[in-house]
This record gives structure tokens, sequence and C-alpha cells, in this order.
């Protein structure tokens, strides 16, 4: 496993057995459209491409682009290189169900940035940490 680059607050999931539970927890099928919110190395993705026939991934890191172009179907994974948070997800103009492991320094603008552009967002299903969790459920 490539180690996780503090810059982007990466942490990776690899226990198989939670990525098959957060998958499963997904309800997606073979005819979803499904994005990915920064694959990273691709462990959620494998998992993904099993259940579904295509995911698109918004990914920034340089490095985790490089692997998943090396290792990942290019019919079954279209790879978006960039910042989610550029990405006017307007584009998909398609519903779609989105998915991510999120990095703790970036949650929340992602979160408003979801809501801001969530026309064709079907569902979400996303990883935070337990402080921003606490943070979201917190009363005023």
């Amino acid at each position: 496993m490539p180690k996780a680059k503090k810059k982007f607050s990466q942490n990776f999931l690899q226990d198989s057995g939670v990525i098959e539970d957060i998958v499963a927890g997904c309800d997606i099928s073979c005819s979803s459209r499904v994005v990915e919110v920064g694959p990273g190395y691709g462990a959620l993705t494998k998992s993904l491409l099993r259940n579904t026939a295509h995911v698109t991934a918004i990914e920034i890191d340089k490095d985790a682009i490089s692997y998943l172009r090396a290792n990942f179907s290019g019919t079954q994974l279209s790879l978006v290189e960039g910042d989610f948070l550029d990405y006017d997800l307007k584009l998909l103009s398609e519903p779609y169900k989105l998915i991510g492991n999120l990095p703790y320094h970036i949650s929340t603008p992602i979160l408003f940035h979801i809501d801001r552009h969530s026309d064709y967002i079907l569902n979400a299903t996303l990883m935070l940490q337990r402080e921003v969790c606490d943070r979201l459920t917190a009363a005023p």
C-alpha cells in the first residue's frame, strides 16, 4: 500500500470486509451510475466495479492517478484528474450515486460542494471521521 500523503489528508481503506460492507450499503446495481470522490489507490473502486458496470472517479493525487490508469480498465473507469471542489457536478447530467472516503481537513467544503450541486445525486455514501460527524450532529 502506498504511503498516504499528508497534504491531501489521505486515509486509505484497507480492510476488505469493511470495504465490502460499505459497497453493500451503497445500494448499487449493475445499471447504477456511480461517482467516487477521491479513489486514492482504488481499494473501494475495485469493489464498486465488481458491483456496477461503470465508475467515474475524481482524483487530485498524480501518483494515485498513474496507479489507477495502470491498474483499471479504461472502459469501466472514467478518471477525472483534478480537485473535486473545482469539478462542476452538473456536468454529470444523468442521476448518479456518490461515494467517497473523505479527507478530514476538507470534509466540510466537500459537503457544501455536494449540497450546491446535488441536482442529480440519487444518494451519497460518505465516510467521515468521527469528529466531523460529531460537528454535523451537534446542537447549535
